[in-house]
């Protein structure tokens, strides 16, 4: 029986230690995390590029399908002013040919009279006429008369056929234009139809592109703030692993500080007689300003407007506005923790500044166009460290000087004098 229950006892022993094993290996640093969380804000930021250019393209389209429908409209617009010009000229026919036909029926009902007469008189009517002159002169002048008589006939026939022909031309020409001008007008109007479908749907694709970029926003926010979060956690952990006073080694730090960086002293309010930081409060800089000589300060520390697509609102730190290039020196002595290219910080440089006044100090100076110290490197206050610029997610050129106090982060301008 002990045998039995030794037995189970391992078994339920091996299980659980392979299971804490197992949770232990796929259980991920929070540094992985962190990664996880710049590899997702990187996918979405694309995604997010991608689906702006669709709109900027899509918005483009609609444009020109506006555009189209303008000229269009436009192009009916004289149409329908031929239309009416050429419904006015139609009137205007019809009232001619109605002329025309009393014409003709006025015409015809003469050359029906004549006929009549030629038929009831026949040949022997113009004999009679001719044979009944009293004299030469009354013959010549009766003859004319026959005479006329035939022309005038012979011009009523010629008439007859000339109205006919012109009311032919007419009912021809009319039927035509009028036909014209209704494939004309039926066609523009289909055309302006189709376009205007056509942006009812581009519309409706842009709405869901905008849809997808306001998700893609709120997404990219959500993932900034879980990696602010884990950037505070991780220094956090930084911050209690490390108690070291790397102000111990002042006399040589003040020595190389005086050769070449003298210019930094008087811009840091005195900081450079509180090297150590250890007998100052942090009201009276405990660090020196990075960038000595330019105190523009474009974004407070705290909360504040996106500047650009990506940035933090929860600023935590300082921006100073300074051209690219300008050089960036260490606050304090301290160990470079990370030197490189960080996500939205671009190239950035951390530096441990260990215990200083009982609390562990880091400091993070970021957007830099160049880097002048490597990963482990120890560095002296007032030492130039990167040259400032513009990359990463940035609106323009300025320094973002961060300081962390045991891990989290507080405002800078509290450990500076300016």
């Amino acid at each position: 029986m002990n045998k039995k229950i030794v037995s189970i006892l391992l078994v339920l022993s091996f299980v659980f230690t392979t299971a804490f094993t197992f949770d232990t290996v796929n259980a991920k640093t929070d540094k992985e995390k962190l990664n996880d969380v710049e590899s997702k804000i990187d996918s979405k930021k694309n995604n997010l590029n991608n689906e702006k250019s669709t709109s900027d393209n899509l918005s483009g389209e609609i444009k020109d399908v506006d555009s189209k429908i303008s000229e269009l409209t436009n192009t009916i617009g004289t149409q329908e002013k031929k239309q009416s010009t050429l419904e006015k000229n139609l009137t205007k026919t019809k009232e001619e040919l109605k002329d025309a036909k009393e014409k003709r029926k006025k015409y015809q009902d003469a050359l029906k009279e004549r006929m009549e007469t030629m038929y009831m008189y026949g040949n022997m009517g113009y004999l009679d006429l001719i044979f009944s002159s009293t004299d030469f002169s009354d013959l010549i002048s009766k003859i004319i008369t026959v005479q006329s008589l035939v022309s005038y006939d012979r011009n009523i026939i010629s008439k007859l056929q000339d109205t006919e022909n012109d009311i032919k031309t007419k009912t021809y020409e009319i039927s035509n234009s009028k036909k014209e001008l209704d494939t004309t007008i039926k066609s523009l109007a289909k055309n302006k139809e189709d376009l205007s479908t056509l942006k009812i749907a581009k519309n409706s694709e842009l709405k869901n592109v905008n849809g997808t970029i306001d998700d893609l926003k709120k997404q990219i926010a959500s993932l900034e703030k879980e990696k602010a979060n884990l950037d505070n956690k991780i220094a956090a952990q930084s911050a209690a692993s490390t108690n070291v006073n790397y102000n111990n080694d002042n006399n040589s730090l003040d020595k190389d500080k005086d050769k070449g960086n003298s210019g930094s002293n008087s811009s840091t309010g005195g900081s450079s007689n509180s090297t150590g930081g250890s007998s100052s409060s942090s009201k009276d800089g405990v660090l020196s300003w990075p960038v000595p000589g330019h105190y523009n300060i474009t974004s407070y520390f705290g909360h504040r407007d996106q500047p650009t697509a990506g940035a933090s609102t929860n600023h935590g730190a300082v921006d100073i506005g300074v051209s690219t290039g300008t050089p960036v020196r260490a606050p304090a002595n301290g160990k470079v923790t990370y030197s490189g290219w960080n996500g939205g910080y671009g190239y950035a440089v951390s530096i441990d500044c260990g215990n200083i006044n009982g609390d562990h100090i880091t400091v993070l100076l970021a957007h830099n166009s160049s880097l002048k110290v490597s990963t482990g490197q120890k560095v002296k206050r007032g030492q130039v460290v990167s040259y400032s610029g513009s990359t990463g997610i940035s609106t323009g050129p300025h320094l973002h000087f961060a300081v962390y106090k045991n891990g989290y982060a507080v405002d800078p301008l509290d450990y500076v004098n300016i």
